[in-house]
């Protein structure tokens, strides 16, 4: 699922909305409130966000853009 949803949408190019609008309303917290976030995979991962990986979108408090994508755990994606 991460890897399909990385490979077929620009990130780079998507506002705050634009990752709602696909994904949904946020499940997860990643340091800011408006970084929207989301907990995937199995629940036996853990992280100090909780169960589950964390994918989160960074996003630039000016233009409202995402900036890149995180993963934590961190995972390779190749």
């Amino acid at each position: 699922m991460v890897y399909s949803f990385i490979a077929q949408h620009d990130i780079t190019v998507m506002a705050y909305d634009d990752v709602v609008n696909l994904l949904g309303k946020p499940t997860a917290y990643y340091n800011y409130d408006e970084y929207p976030a989301y907990f995937v995979g199995p629940k036996n991962i853990e992280s100090e966000y909780g169960k589950g990986y964390v994918l989160a979108f960074p996003t630039d408090r000016k233009t409202n853009k995402v900036r890149r994508y995180i993963i934590v755990p961190q995972i390779s994606l190749n």
